[in-house]
Parts: C-alpha cells; structure tokens; sequence
C-alpha cells in the first residue's frame, strides 16, 4: 500500500494521489490487521514532504514487525483440519 502510494504520486508522467488514506492496527494475539478508512493526504506534496509525513508511519510498521515473535514453525497454530 505505502510503496502504491509513493509510486503514484512521484513515479508516475501525471500524478494520481489517493482520494482516501488507510490506518492500520496489527493485532498480534488474534492475528489479525484491521485497516480504518482516514481523510487523504494533501494532494500535492513535495516529494521531502511526503518523506516527512510518511516516516512515522514507516518506523511504526518497522517497529511492529521487529518485535512480532520468532516462531521456528509457524504451522503450529494452523490446523490442516487431519
């Protein structure tokens, strides 16, 4: 979603920005990421200021996926119902 985002707003002859935003929530118990419609971004930003608005979100999701836990086999909690 973030890269989409990045590539139709900077690598793209014509700009096409998003007409709605997405939050996310991961919930590591449940397994499960519930994402929640939010307002668009500004429709024109430079491509510092997208940096700037975009590195919080970043370093959360980097940070999430840094402390999900290591499982070795991560098929033991899904059953192939045998």
């Amino acid at each position: 979603m973030l890269k989409t985002d990045h590539s139709e707003r900077f690598l793209k002859d014509e700009a096409s920005p998003e007409k709605s935003w997405w939050t996310w929530d991961h919930c590591a118990a449940h397994q499960t990421v519930s994402f929640t419609v939010a307002p668009a971004k500004k429709q024109v930003l430079t491509l510092v200021e997208y940096q700037e608005l975009m590195a919080p979100v970043h370093e959360a999701l980097i940070a999430n996926i840094e402390s999900e836990e290591y499982d070795p086999d991560p098929m033991s909690r899904v059953s192939t119902g045998l």
